[in-house]
């Protein structure tokens, strides 16, 4: 079960985790879907994958990638989460976009993200990949 579950319901404790990046500019390593995706993990398993996937930017982001000989930077989620093909709200999902990102949280029939155009954003696109942060 996810920590954030308790007392509130995940769906509330998800858009109260999501209030936090209204009107926060995009930044690559900082405020990013991946960062966003990481957070939400770290706050609900009392992991660290923040600190140990950190970059700063784009180049050391990529570079981050080919040193895991990651082809996509949401791989690493396969290194801690079982994949899914029914995504449950507060799984972790991503499509094929680019090698940079392109993952959000689900939330209901849709997911919530963040891109460098419109910043936080509830999308319905289809998924490529989805990880169960319940194993």
């Amino acid at each position: 079960m996810l920590n954030g579950q308790k007392g509130l319901g995940l769906e509330l404790t998800l858009n109260n985790f999501a209030k936090r990046f209204y009107g926060v500019p995009y930044q690559y390593g900082y405020h990013d879907c991946f960062v966003m995706c990481l957070r939400w993990v770290d706050k609900n398993n009392k992991t660290d994958l923040r600190t140990q996937y950190r970059y700063k930017n784009k180049s050391t982001g990529l570079s981050l990638m080919a040193k895991h000989n990651k082809k996509y930077i949401f791989e690493f989620f396969d290194d801690h989460f079982k994949r899914t093909d029914t995504p449950k709200t507060g799984d972790l999902v991503a499509w094929r976009e680019n090698q940079y990102g392109a993952c959000g949280i689900m939330s209901g029939n849709k997911y919530l993200t963040l891109n460098s155009a419109g910043g936080l954003r509830m999308s319905t696109d289809n998924f490529y990949m989805a990880w169960s942060l319940n194993g």
